[in-house]
């Protein structure tokens, strides 16, 4: 599951907007652990344009052709999205979260090393575990 492309388009946004959103799926969860997610934007702004791991800034940038995406992607590292498992199946029953994809495994590793990297501090130890196992 870990690497998985999601299309939410109900996606609640930290500071408590609703939106249409691709998410990745970060991990691979057993049981009752949660469901972990990172968002994506197309929207450059200053985000540097060359592919990989821009820890520094919490992104990962792909361009168009590389996954899914046909346009300039940078997936946020900056903030993690959990969701445990009777919301992750209540939205896919639901139709609000559609898996639509999957991310090569060498990307999804670049991505989750360049997220541990990029936020070591930030991330709930419980998370880091389950990023790091594959």
């Amino acid at each position: 599951m870990r690497g998985r492309i999601y299309f939410h388009n109900q996606f609640g946004f930290h500071d408590g907007g609703v939106g249409k959103k691709f998410i990745i799926l970060i991990n691979n969860p057993q049981n009752t652990e949660p469901y972990l997610f990172i968002k994506t934007t197309s929207q450059q702004k200053d985000k540097p344009d060359k592919y990989g791991c821009h820890f520094t800034r919490k992104v990962f940038f792909i361009p168009p052709g590389k996954t899914y995406f046909t346009l300039n992607t940078w997936i946020q590292l900056h903030e993690i999205y959990p969701f445990s498992c009777a919301e992750f199946i209540k939205l896919g029953i639901d139709k609000t979260l559609k898996c639509i994809d999957k991310i090569s495994e060498q990307m999804t590793n670049e991505i989750t090393n360049c997220l541990i990297r990029s936020s070591i501090d930030d991330i709930v130890p419980l998370y880091s575990t389950l990023i790091k196992r594959k």
